[in-house]
Parts: C-alpha cells; sequence; structure tokens
C-alpha cells in the first residue's frame, strides 16, 4: 500500500494500490510531474492514452477503463491501448499479481517493449515537453528564411520536432513519438541496425502503395551518408523516415533497421504539414540540449560574424582572403570556382551545430549562377584552438 499527498491538485490521503505493472512504473513519475500545469502538443492518440493512464494511476479504474475501452475501439491496432486496459480489468477484478507473472518469455519481450514506449511518453509529456516550453535546441543557432522548416529529432526523448521559422525564430509546430534503430543511434556501417546522427536533408517522398507494408503510410528518405559521413568512412544506405506497418500504432523506442520511425497517423501529419518533401534539414541529435531563445542567440553571435566575414570575402572575389578561412588539409578550391561562376550567395546561412562533433559547425549558402539554377554550398567549419576553419566543402544541386 502506497500513500500519496497531490495538495496542488486537491487530493489528501488518497491510498492507491500499484498491483499492476503500468501503476508501479507511473506512480513515481505521477508525484513528481502533476505541478506541471502546461502540456506540450501530441497527438490524438497520445493524449487520450495519458489521459487513461493518469485515471488508472489516480485509482479511478471506472472511469479509465471507460476510457481505455473507448480509445481502443478507435484505435484497435494500439497494443499498448489494449495492455493498459487489460491492466485496469486485472486491478477491477483484484488480481494481486502483475502481468508478468502470466506472460510466456516471448511475451515478456513484447511486454518490455511496450513498457519502455510508455516510460519514454509520460515522461515526454509530464516533464520534458513542459520543461522546453519557451526552449530550442542549442543545434538551431540560425536558420531564418521566413517559414523554412526544418526536422529535429531528439533522440533520448523519442521524439520528432516540426520547427518553423516565424520573427526570426525557430517554433515548434508539432511533435510526435518515434522509434530509433534496435541497436540505437550512431551509424557507422551498412546493417548495424543503428540509426546515423547528423545533419541531413530528405530527397523525396515514397508513397506507402510503392513499398512493402511495414513503412505504412510512405517515407521520406535522407541523404545518408552524407559528406562528412563519407569522409569518415560511415557506410549504409536507405535511412528514411517512415510510418508504420499494419496492426500497430506505434513501435517500440528501439525498433527499426536504422530509420525513424512514426505512427501512420502522424506520419501522414507530417507529410501533410511539410510544405516540401525535397531539403528540408533533418537533424537527428543524441546530446540534446534546450537553452531560452534569447541565449541562444549570444551563442551564435561570434561563429554569425565569421561567417559574415567569409561571405564578404566572396563577395568581393579575394581569392586571398578566402584561403584564410580553411584548415590546412581543406581545399577552397570550390569556392574559388564559385566566384568565377556565380553571381550572388545570400548574406545569412543556415547554420548548425552538428550532432555528434565537437566544435563544429555547418554553413548551409545558397549561390545563383550568372545563367543556370541555385546551388547550395555546405561547409563544415571547426574550431582549431581560438579560430573557426572549414574543413569540408561540398556543392549539392537544389533538388
Amino acid at each position: 500500500m502506497a500513500r500519496f499527498i497531490l495538495t496542488k491538485h486537491g487530493l489528501r490521503g488518497y491510498r492507491f494500490k500499484f498491483r499492476t505493472f503500468t501503476a508501479s512504473i507511473l506512480g513515481a513519475l505521477l508525484i513528481q510531474s502533476m505541478a506541471s500545469a502546461a502540456k506540450p502538443t501530441t497527438s490524438a492518440y497520445e493524449g487520450e492514452l495519458i489521459s487513461g493512464l493518469r485515471q488508472l494511476i489516480l485509482g479511478q479504474h471506472v472511469a479509465a477503463q471507460q476510457h481505455l475501452s473507448a480509445l481502443t475501439q478507435r484505435y484497435p491496432q494500439s497494443r499498448l491501448g489494449h495492455l493498459v486496459h487489460a491492466d485496469v480489468l486485472a486491478a477491477q477484478a483484484g488480481l494481486s499479481n502483475q502481468i508478468d507473472d502470466y506472460a510466456t518469455a516471448k511475451d515478456l519481450v513484447i511486454i518490455a517493449r511496450l513498457r519502455e514506449q510508455l516510460k519514454n511518453r509520460w515522461d515526454y509529456v509530464h516533464n520534458q515537453g513542459p520543461n522546453r516550453q519557451g526552449q530550442v535546441p542549442t543545434r538551431l543557432l540560425y536558420a531564418g528564411r521566413p517559414g523554412h522548416q526544418l526536422i529535429y529529432v531528439d533522440v533520448p526523448a523519442s521524439r520528432l520536432y516540426l520547427f518553423e521559422y516565424l520573427n526570426d525564430r525557430p517554433v515548434a509546430v508539432q511533435d510526435y513519438y518515434v522509434s530509433i534503430g534496435h541497436q540505437g543511434a550512431g551509424k557507422e556501417q551498412e546493417g548495424d541496425r543503428r540509426t546515423p546522427i547528423g545533419i541531413y536533408h530528405t530527397t523525396g517522398y515514397i508513397p506507402g502503395q510503392s513499398l512493402h507494408e511495414r513503412y505504412g503510410y510512405g517515407a521520406l528518405p535522407i541523404n545518408y551518408p552524407n559528406s562528412l559521413d563519407k569522409s569518415r568512412a560511415r557506410s549504409g544506405h536507405g535511412i528514411w523516415l517512415h510510418g508504420t506497418e499494419p496492426n500497430w500504432v506505434n513501435r517500440s523506442p528501439l525498433a527499426t533497421d536504422g530509420c525513424v520511425s512514426l505512427s501512420n497517423l502522424d506520419f501522414e501529419t507530417l507529410y501533410m504539414q511539410l510544405e516540401k518533401h525535397t531539403q528540408t534539414r533533418v537533424i537527428i541529435d543524441d546530446k540534446p540540449a534546450w537553452l531560452p531563445f534569447e541565449e541562444l542567440v549570444s551563442l551564435r553571435e561570434r561563429p554569425l560574424g565569421i561567417l559574415l566575414d567569409w561571405t564578404a570575402a566572396w563577395k568581393r572575389g579575394d581569392k586571398n582572403a578566402l584561403i584564410e578561412f580553411y584548415a590546412s588539409s581543406a581545399s577552397p578550391s570550390i569556392s574559388e570556382k564559385l566566384i568565377d561562376r556565380f553571381s550572388a550567395i545570400n548574406s545569412q546561412p543556415e547554420f548548425y551545430s552538428y550532432p555528434g562533433e565537437t566544435d563544429h559547425l555547418l554553413a548551409v549558402f545558397r549561390i545563383q549562377a550568372t545563367t543556370g539554377p541555385v546551388k547550395i554550398l555546405e561547409q563544415h567549419w571547426k574550431r582549431q584552438s581560438s579560430n573557426w576553419k572549414i574543413v569540408l566543402e561540398t556543392q549539392v544541386d537544389l533538388l
């Protein structure tokens, strides 16, 4: 028997019996999180699931049973919903044993994965999400074209965010629960079943009817391996953002061969929200840090100044000045050639702190040819002693 006092919500001396695994996992988290009034934006399915869990933990078994019964009717593929619903029925029946005691070894593996998904969702909705209100990831130093969209995957939180730049600042438009590779993050080679860490872009859209059913609604491939990955001899291919196979709403947090998987409902919503399905920036981050936007502005001042100095030298056609920005291991040959062939460059590029690297920035310029299409110039900058130097530079076609 456990006794808790929740004065903020007017509940005193309420007694809960934590007999089933759902309640035992989340009981302690509830006490920490009920004080958070702010709620992040979540899918309708997740909101309903969390609401049913909250009723269960508070001992409101009849309300929880009705709520979860309705949820499983609306989302019959929700194995997690069915499991929590069974938990309620077990509590109502007065069973003293946990579901684990009745499960086979194979079922225990499934339950453990569902349990991990449940913990991640609960922790995000009640702790991480509210704590990030008014904050932005430190990776998003500047991507300031009005309306510019990007996707940010917070690996530890099992969360994908869609950001849009409004009034010169990144705003989280929506967020979704996601699954990544069976072996976690940090892809190095073909077949390691890990999700890559880095900065990528989408290369198109593949509708679900053209794919195996495990990809669900469809897929947004990304450009793994990118130029930095290739310079590090990383191998593999076919890393996508995609939906989920039939008979599932979501997979467990670690459940793909390296892709990022959303529920079909969430993937469809994301697909509809994206203004374009090619070259939308995708940042996959295994060590996320969030700051108030005002602190991010001060963090980006020095690197922005250096990028503007490089841009000014390029616009002047000053090849001698350009050379000074490059590390001894890099060559400014691409920039030198572009000076002769391109007439304009955007004055304020996108630039990001690169995940998985130390003191490493990615700058992205758009350059206009005298005659011909717009191209993209990507530069990797590394801090060497007290100076920032370009260590890798590539030209990319605008898709």
